[in-house]
């Protein structure tokens, strides 16, 4: 009597050498029966593998998804950010030529001052010249009562 076939195992098919035709038929059929099934396990493990290689890329298309959305949005901040520097850039310039002219304005007008005050002094020294100049005549001249001398009336 011949032993189930699950029960046969691979040393003794690998070690057969007899020359029976209907035992070796036997064994090619049990060798294809476990090469099948070996294969229904490879193609299932395979469809596992197939299964989390598409899983994975659908987290890393989501992932890199996500990731350009932020770089997206990190770009438009970027944006408005420049676009308020520019502006800020704009407003510094305006500000600082208001600066430079107020500085030219506040220059000429102290330079205008101190020309007024310049010719102020010359106008005083001028009229104190002349009231020295007038000074010295007067007490140079004879006074009309004849004396050269003040006048004081005695009572």
């Amino acid at each position: 009597m011949t032993k189930p076939w699950m029960s046969v195992t691979d040393e003794e098919i690998l070690d057969f050498d007899g020359g029976q035709t209907g035992t070796m038929a036997r064994y090619e059929r049990i060798m294809q029966h476990r090469s099948h099934v070996e294969l229904r396990n490879l193609a299932h493990m395979l469809q596992g593998v197939m299964q989390s290689v598409h899983r994975a890329s659908l987290l890393v298309g989501e992932k890199a998804d996500a990731a350009i959305t932020k770089a997206d949005e990190a770009i438009a901040r970027y944006d408005a950010a420049s676009v308020e520097q520019r502006k800020q850039q704009t407003t510094m310039r305006r500000l600082t030529v208001v600066l430079a002219v107020a500085t030219v304005l506040y220059t000429i007008i102290n330079g205008i001052g101190v020309f007024q005050s310049w010719r102020a002094n010359q106008l005083q020294e001028q009229s104190l010249e002349l009231t020295r100049a007038q000074l010295s005549r007067s007490s140079a001249a004879p006074s009309p009562t004849g004396d050269a001398g003040p006048r004081n009336p005695r009572p």
